[in-house]
């Protein structure tokens, strides 16, 4: 399972979700890509959901997403509100 929010070429961020599945397939792996944009509830329950339905769970996360809005720096992850998670 890989997420992220950059699904179109170009901005700040180089490469694509698509792009980046396409690339661990040419490796022999299996991808799955589902755009998620971290801030949205829903999309969160979507991505949990497809790693659900297709592997039965979660067994390892590696999250590399980042917050640098609001007091981010100053508490824990889960002490933070939500609308924080830009």
């Amino acid at each position: 399972m890989i997420a992220a929010r950059t699904v179109h070429p170009g901005g700040e961020v180089a490469g694509t979700l698509g792009g980046a599945a396409a690339d661990i397939e040419a490796l022999g792996a299996e991808a799955i890509a589902v755009a998620t944009d971290l801030s949205q509830e829903e999309d969160l329950q979507r991505l949990v959901q497809s790693a659900v339905d297709r592997f039965g769970g979660i067994d390892i996360l590696i999250n590399n997403a980042a917050v640098t809005v609001g007091h981010s720096w100053a508490v824990p992850i889960v002490e933070m509100p939500r609308a924080d998670w830009l």
